[in-house]
């Protein structure tokens, strides 16, 4: 991992230090980066137990992206969610995305995405989709 990065992460408040779901935008590709290829986003009955951490650079073709809202979009929402907690250093921006129960409360596929939106610039920066895989459970009654 980039040293920058490291330094950066290592200097995060607790307990933001270790998330279990950690993802990378490539903004040249447009695509979000699971680690190892695994898709899953939890486990079906999981409430605001999972953390995703979500990494990308600064800068897209010139543009910075610091001041844009950020919004993660899932297929089995009707309303993106809108991201508060983003993190800027140097050419990084760092944010996380607390799953919620609303996405766990039953296991399957959904697909998920990324929009960076500045209304002010009248510019909006889309990824691709990933498919994320809620898995079954016996849950309690």
């Amino acid at each position: 991992m980039n040293e920058q990065i490291m330094q950066f992460l290592n200097n995060l408040p607790e307990p933001n230090k270790i998330f279990s779901l950690e993802y990378t935008i490539d903004e040249n590709l447009r695509t979000i980066k699971l680690p190892y290829d695994d898709s899953t986003i939890g486990v079906e009955g999981d409430k605001d137990v999972n953390i995703v951490q979500i990494r990308m650079n600064r800068y897209y073709n010139g543009i910075d992206l610091s001041t844009f809202s950020i919004y993660v979009n899932v297929s089995k929402l009707e309303e993106p969610i809108l991201i508060e907690n983003k993190i800027v250093k140097d050419s990084l921006i760092l944010f996380t995305w607390n799953v919620g129960q609303e996405l766990t409360n039953d296991h399957g596929d959904m697909y998920f995405s990324v929009s960076l939106v500045s209304d002010e610039l009248n510019k909006t920066f889309n990824t691709t989709s990933v498919v994320l895989r809620v898995l079954e459970s016996l849950k309690p009654d």
